[in-house]
């Protein structure tokens, strides 16, 4: 072999030496990282802080984030590198499984999952409807009989209103869902001043789309009460 010929081998084998060296290498067990542990809560009414520990493995990669989201309702909040991120305005009477998923340049873990947490708060009544039907049954008006003597002149009361889930979700069926919805809310509010509330009122209206239950459609049939008490003089 010429000198030449030597050089030329000798320039190509620096050449790979190089680019190997300034190339990104995965290795043939880099993968996603392990789910989150211990995944915990810290409830104060409908606002939790999820918080939870590094997963056993990064994968290979640094984690970049993490995503923490709900089984119901489409709650979620996220983090880059902190172990803990808060989600709010839960719902009372729900029960909820809190899923954190690590994230790396390969993709996202497993969830790491929470042991199911009923919400619970101490301002909130609850009061259901029939099948299609916006109606206050009995069992309802004693509950806000009883709720209208506690609310005082000005407070503000927030009525959110509820469907069961829909077979289809055809924009016909949602719509005449959100109908329905705020007619139990509005039930509720003209009931509400019949028995002497003065109130500030706010409806928000949810439909379908916070369901508690696919097995128990009655339990998705109804208006949750907040009060927000102002202390009296």
């Amino acid at each position: 072999m010429t000198t030449n010929g030597k050089i030329a081998i000798a320039v190509s084998v620096i050449a790979v030496l190089l680019f190997s060296s300034f190339s990104p290498v995965v290795a043939a067990d880099d993968t996603i990282p392990s789910l989150p542990l211990n995944v915990q809560i810290a409830e104060n009414k409908t606002t939790v802080k999820v918080m939870w520990s590094l997963p056993l493995s990064d994968g290979g990669f640094p984690i970049t984030s993490y995503t923490v989201a709900t089984n119901i309702g489409g709650f979620s909040c996220s983090t880059t590198t902190e172990l803990e991120c808060v989600i709010k305005n839960l719902e009372p009477t729900v029960t909820y499984v809190f899923m954190v998923l690590a994230n790396n340049q390969l993709g996202q873990s497993e969830p790491g999952l929470s042991e199911p947490t009923k919400i619970n708060s101490t301002q909130y009544e609850l009061v259901h409807f029939g099948y299609r039907s916006s109606n206050l049954n009995d069992h309802a008006k004693v509950v806000l009989r009883k709720l209208a003597r506690t609310i005082h002149d000005g407070e503000i009361v927030r009525l959110l209103g509820f469907t069961q889930t829909a077979a289809s979700w055809n924009n016909y069926i949602f719509n005449n869902n959100m109908i329905l919805a705020r007619h139990r809310a509005e039930a509720v509010r003209a009931f509400l001043k019949k028995r002497g509330v003065v109130a500030d009122f706010h409806l928000r209206i949810f439909g379908p789309t916070r369901h508690i239950s696919w097995t128990h459609q009655e339990l998705n049939r109804r208006v949750v009460i907040f009060v927000k008490h102002v202390p009296q003089s």
